[in-house]
């Protein structure tokens, strides 16, 4: 057995159990796993500063529908159309954060194959 084996059968045994990369993952579970990370922190920001957002927004299109005056008008839809940009990215970058869990989770995957196919046959 070479050292890259060892050394990536110990980088799966310390991050996850076999069964555990088997299995396919619930939606729930794919949600909350970036907030378990190395960047839990900025993972809770952005979702602190997407809430607070989505709040403004709201707000936003409040007042746009009960105020009369043009002027006021525009400025509530510039703020509630730039509170939505931000909704937008920070809703895009969980998914790119939920779709490099996913791959790094296929990569250990085919990882885990391959050095159970290598302690298989003699070389």
């Amino acid at each position: 057995m070479s050292e890259i084996d060892d050394r990536i059968r110990e980088a799966l045994r310390s991050s996850e159990s076999d069964d555990e990369l088997l299995k396919e993952r619930s939606m729930f579970s794919e949600v909350v796993t970036p907030f378990r990370g190395k960047r839990r922190w900025v993972n809770w920001l952005g979702l602190l500063y997407g809430s607070i957002a989505n709040v403004a927004f709201f707000y936003s299109a409040y007042q746009f529908f009960t105020t009369d005056d043009t002027n006021e008008k525009l400025n509530w839809i510039v703020i509630g159309g730039f509170a939505l940009m931000f909704v937008a990215f920070s809703k895009l970058y969980f998914w790119l954060e939920m779709q490099s869990n996913r791959v790094l989770r296929e990569v250990k995957r085919v990882e885990l194959l391959i050095v159970s196919g290598r302690e298989g046959s003699d070389d």
